[in-house]
């Protein structure tokens, strides 16, 4: 049977499916090229996310890390006001132990049990007002969480937590403890307040003495006699030398605050240096009709190295106030005691005892305080410029010593002054170009021409007595005492 062979589909040709073939190993190369590229990009997108998750899992244990360990307390609550989060700064301050045992609950009724209801409704107003009004509130609140310390003082920071659509999905709450901060301005302005006193007090202080040293002048050019004129003259002096003291105490404290005030030790005669103090004292107390007495320790070094005026200017404030705060026929006492010695060093306690106005409790703690004294009323009653024993505590202290006070109002006070000092050579003469005092025998004078020698000792006081027996009784003097002048001359 004959066929058209015009109607047969012939294939491709050779050419073609060369061509053809080409064409397709283009594409699978371009293909796998493609999905090479594509492995690369995935492995890259792996690492990069690799280490975006590692950064932020960083971020994220830094960022808990940070809660964990602040100091503040952060406190988030979600849109109905429960529980999402608080760090451990509250936990530990309430004595929670675990935050699943608050989580999901209301505020109010956490802090219901924590605080009084007085402030839990200062806090729900804040956070209401936060929300309402979508600005951060601030508050001051003092706040006992009933678990540690004293009450807390808080600067408490509400913020409402805006989404981006600006609508509220929380509140947060963060605790700043500001209770240090509010004490330190407290002190600041106590002492801001205390100076102003004190220029006010010292006005009156200096004006007073310098009004009677210029009336005094006054009176006595016109004193008609040497009597007037005598009279007028040691008035000026009784004033000038007040003035002169209130200067000083000026002077010493501005030195104490520029940190200026400095000590200079000498080798000095402990006994001397006491004496003198004790006959300025001693003036004083006769004007009032007190009794002054004294024991020194005799294992005391007589010789010792350290600042004698500085010491002589510690004693005298403490003596001068002892004398000034008893009343009249009141009893002082001072005693010195050795109480630690080594090879170079001695450590002394030195006590003052008197049976005055006595000072209260609550007033003892700012009693050192400078420009403070412990009842502002005593600057009117006694005078004085209130700079006496914060001067003192410095000098004791730069001598190494401390000052403490026991006293019961009303009884007397006893002032207890530890002070480090300096063992002296042990010859009795200084060394040269140092000013010291001599013992109380002539230079060069045998002690022993006084052994079988008779001495009448008269003294009333029966401490004093004993004091002079011990110190007389290493010359091998015979002594002989008697309490009174009349029997004194009697004998």
């Amino acid at each position: 049977m004959d066929t058209d062979n015009s109607q047969i589909d012939s294939g491709p040709t050779i050419e073609e499916l060369i061509k053809e073939n080409r064409s397709l190993k283009r594409k699978f190369a371009l293909a796998e090229t493609n999905y090479n590229r594509l492995l690369n990009v995935s492995s890259t997108l792996e690492r990069v996310e690799s280490i975006l998750y590692d950064s932020f899992k960083k971020e994220l244990q830094f960022f808990q890390l940070v809660l964990e360990n602040m100091t503040n307390i952060l406190l988030l609550f979600d849109f109905d006001g429960r529980f999402a989060y608080a760090s451990n700064a509250f936990l530990q301050r309430t004595g929670i132990k675990d935050f699943s045992s608050i989580n999901g609950c209301h505020y109010m009724d956490v802090l219901r049990s924590l605080v009084s209801e007085q402030k839990n409704n200062v806090l729900y107003d804040a956070i209401n007002e936060a929300n309402t009004e979508k600005r951060t509130v601030s508050i001051e609140l003092e706040i006992d969480f009933c678990f540690k310390d004293l009450p807390r003082i808080y600067s408490i920071l509400v913020t409402p937590m805006l989404n981006e659509h600006g609508n509220i999905t929380g509140t947060m709450a963060l605790f700043n403890d500001i209770t240090e901060l509010v004490k330190t301005s407290e002190k600041a302005q106590a002492a801001s307040k205390a100076k102003g006193d004190f220029l006010s007090n010292m006005s009156h202080e200096m004006r007073t003495p310098m009004n009677a040293i210029i009336g005094m002048t006054a009176i006595g050019k016109k004193a008609p006699d040497i009597v007037g004129k005598d009279h007028a003259f040691n008035r000026i002096g009784d004033a000038s030398s007040h003035l002169l003291g209130v200067i000083n105490d000026i002077l010493d404290m501005a030195k104490i605050e520029a940190d200026k005030l400095e000590l200079s030790p000498i080798e000095y005669h402990f006994d001397n240096m006491l004496g003198k103090v004790l006959t300025v004292i001693h003036f004083r107390a006769d004007e009032k009709k007190q009794i002054l007495t004294f024991n020194i320790d005799s294992s005391i070094p007589k010789i010792i190295v350290g600042d004698d005026q500085r010491l002589a200017q510690v004693l005298t404030n403490l003596l001068s106030n002892a004398v000034k705060f008893t009343n009249e026929g009141g009893r002082i006492h001072l005693e010195a005691i050795l109480i630690e010695e080594t090879e170079n060093n001695c450590i002394l306690q030195i006590e003052v005892h008197d049976n005055g106005i006595g000072i209260s409790s609550g007033q003892q703690d700012k009693l050192f305080n400078a420009f403070e004294q412990a009842d502002g009323g005593t600057s009117r009653i006694y005078g004085g410029t209130g700079l006496g024993l914060a001067i003192t505590k410095r000098i004791v202290e730069m001598m190494g010593g401390a000052i403490r006070i026991e006293s019961v109002l009303g009884k007397g006070s006893k002032f207890i002054v530890t002070v480090k000092v300096g063992r002296g050579s042990k010859r009795e003469s200084p060394a040269d170009g140092q000013a010291l005092e001599t013992d109380v025998f002539p230079s060069g004078q045998p002690k022993d021409i006084f052994v079988g020698k008779r001495l009448l000792v008269a003294e009333d006081v029966e401490i004093n007595r004993e004091i002079l027996i011990t110190l007389l009784d290493e010359t091998g003097i015979v002594i002989d005492c008697a309490e009174t002048g009349k029997e004194a001359l009697d004998m």
